[in-house]
């Protein structure tokens, strides 16, 4: 099977633990040398904020679509719903990155209640400003997360992930949320935006239910990386249509 496009997830495909995984650079070189486009989508803004895509092979510049870029996406389609003033949880940068798209950022310390919450990645959140956002949340703010996440990996220290503390946030005051990465649609669609065929387009991931249930519900072949066990996904309806090792097996498989 030929493909035209592939999507790759960045943890746990190319990179382990926030570390390149030994080869990948070649292997990804060697992808695009015989004509398959390669699109990065990860539910991590910080990968493209530090240039990920500028450094994993030099002298070739890929694309990565991330939470942000859908958020951008959303905004230039409702400007109307999305200039309410709101609060990210975030790095700097990526709060910086919000602000750029014309969102009013308030000091979620001093602020009234927003309109709307972002979650975003962050190494340490605080549990009294979890708190205060829940308190805002049980008030009628609107709640968005970047991803579902449970951890994530950062120069090689694990972290909570954006889903893991959206899930508190959940448990604590019942009200359902907006997802704008991974397991939802509108980052595949978006990604699928650049005139690719979803019958030519792959999408690879580590993670069963945030990569493979999310491409799949979004019509796409996808590969399942895993070195477990997968005697349990017989048990379930959504089947990966590759189940391999590592990268390097599955370019083996389809070219």
């Amino acid at each position: 099977m030929r493909f035209k496009t592939l999507l790759l997830d960045i943890d746990g495909v190319v990179c382990i633990r926030g570390v390149l995984i030994p080869g990948a650079r070649e292997l990804i070189e060697q992808i695009c040398d015989i004509g398959i486009n390669i699109i990065f989508i990860t539910n991590c803004s910080l990968h493209k904020i530090h240039h990920f895509q500028e450094k994993i092979v030099p002298g070739r510049n890929f694309q990565i679509i991330d939470p942000i870029d859908v958020l951008r996406d959303i905004t230039q389609k409702h400007s109307h719903m999305y200039k309410n003033d709101s609060i990210v949880i975030g790095t700097k940068e990526i709060r910086q990155k919000i602000s750029d798209l014309g969102i009013t950022i308030f000091n979620y310390k001093y602020s009234d209640r927003p309109d709307i919450v972002y979650i975003f990645e962050k190494l340490n959140y605080d549990q009294e400003d979890l708190i205060k956002i829940s308190r805002f949340v049980l008030e009628g703010t609107k709640l968005y997360c970047a991803g579902l996440d449970r951890l994530f990996w950062y120069q090689g220290s694990v972290y909570p992930g954006v889903g893991a503390i959206t899930e508190q946030i959940k448990y604590m005051t019942k009200v359902n949320y907006f997802v704008l990465g991974k397991p939802a649609s509108p980052i595949f669609e978006l990604a699928m935006n650049n005139d690719n065929n979803p019958e030519d387009t792959l999408c690879v991931g580590d993670d069963y239910e945030i990569d493979i249930i999310g491409a799949s519900r979004c019509g796409l072949k996808t590969a399942f990386l895993t070195e477990q066990n997968t005697s349990e996904l017989s048990k379930v309806n959504i089947h990966p249509d590759f189940i391999v090792r590592n990268l390097n097996e599955l370019v083996e498989k389809i070219t």
